[in-house]
């Protein structure tokens, strides 16, 4: 199912490397006129000014050039309207956001519970942990198979996105990636925590005088 030699098609530059059937094997050709056309009917592969764009992302500053060029052949762009959901929480995570312009608000699913007992709440809230700009990296590259979190566009927005092996494959740094990353989670974590307490102090309040539970 792998597919090699269309970034060279693709760009009119040499061919990088050899290939060599090491076995008996089917191999399925692609003409480039016919490349030509899928690529206008789907997403193009970002090159042009993407390098520039990586290096605006702070988990992609310790990435040395090379790093950068073989995740530069695998990013796709995206333009979409406010409002666009690009991943939800609880979902299989597959690909990895970078924003290149617009803003991208990242959401999480929290219960509260009555004052008076443990009993789960009447609904269910839904906080908003953080709004995102040019440059910010989004998605789950600390290992977490599932989405964490909900993302939505708050403007029109185009974004950048990749694979999750083919960003692991692509950067040998990936560890300071990581540590960067998780310390922006870490300030997620706190911020929840406050928004959480501030909730429940507010039922407690709305209960102790008679209001019923809070609104969302």
């Amino acid at each position: 199912g792998m597919q090699f030699g269309e970034l060279a098609a693709i760009y009119s530059q040499p061919r990088a490397a050899s290939a060599i059937a090491v076995k008996h094997s089917s191999v399925a050709i692609i003409r480039f006129e016919h490349l030509q056309r899928l690529i206008r009917n789907g997403n193009k592969p970002v090159v042009s000014s993407s390098i520039a764009a990586l290096q605006t992302v702070p988990e992609f500053r310790n990435c040395d050039k090379p790093e950068l060029t073989r995740i530069q052949y695998k990013l796709r762009a995206t333009t979409l309207n406010k409002g666009a959901r690009l991943c939800e929480q609880g979902e299989a995570a597959r690909s990895i956001f970078i924003v290149k312009s617009g803003c991208v608000s990242a959401h999480i699913r929290g219960k509260t519970t009555r004052a008076d007992d443990s009993k789960p709440a009447l609904r269910v809230r839904t906080l908003q942990v953080g709004l995102y700009g040019a440059g910010a990296l989004l998605g789950e590259i600390t290992g977490s198979d599932v989405c964490t979190y909900s993302l939505v566009t708050e403007t029109s927005s185009e974004i950048l996105h990749i694979d999750r092996g083919d960003l692991v494959l692509g950067v040998r740094t990936l560890n300071k990636c990581r540590a960067t990353y998780n310390q922006r989670w870490d300030n997620w974590t706190a911020q929840i925590a406050t928004g959480m307490e501030a909730a429940e102090a507010l039922s407690r309040n709305a209960s102790s005088t008679g209001t019923g539970a809070a609104g969302p």
